[in-house]
């Protein structure tokens, strides 16, 4: 396998070129409006509620989580689960968590960050629904993985969110 370290990919080198015609004309330094619009501006109303929708949405992501350690003891009595069980159901939360987080920056790159904290805050909602309808201990761990994959998209993206419409220093 041949690789050729000393030809910046076509995407580089069409970014170069661009610097060079924009240091040419003067250009070199973006303007202050355009990349730092946020910061030159107070936090308005709608960011406030913005910022309390997010809050809300992630404590009941975080109540959800915890949850789960309160509701072992009677998991474990009542479908006579081993303690194998409950680490697999708890591991299935954590590799939701992973997929989760990985998948959840690709589709807000994709899609956009709003409807993606919606539809984070829509899977973890309904999957935790559908925990307690479970009604064994395979059901139970498949929607605890579908409880994760939302969980971590969810906090993922609303923190991007939150870094890109917020100013820096408020």
């Amino acid at each position: 396998m041949n690789i050729e370290l000393d030809k910046p990919p076509k995407v580089a080198t069409a970014y170069l070129h661009d610097a060079e015609i924009k240091e040419e004309i003067g250009l070199n330094k973006p303007s202050k409006a355009l990349t730092d619009y946020f910061d030159s501006v107070e936090v308005n109303f709608k960011q406030k509620i913005i910022i309390f929708l997010i809050a809300f949405g992630l404590f009941f992501d975080f109540m959800d989580t915890t949850n789960f350690t309160v509701v072992v003891p009677f998991l474990v009595k009542s479908w006579n689960l081993t303690l194998t069980q409950v680490g697999y159901i708890n591991s299935a939360f954590f590799v939701g968590m992973f997929l989760g987080g990985v998948l959840g920056g690709y589709l807000a790159n994709y899609f956009g960050r709003k409807p993606v904290i919606l539809g984070s805050i829509f899977l973890f909602s309904v999957s935790s629904v559908f925990n307690g309808f479970s009604d064994g201990y395979i059901s139970f761990l498949v929607f605890r993985l579908f409880t994760g994959i939302g969980s971590a998209s969810l906090i993922v993206v609303a923190n991007l969110y939150l870094a890109e419409i917020l100013p820096n220093k408020s």
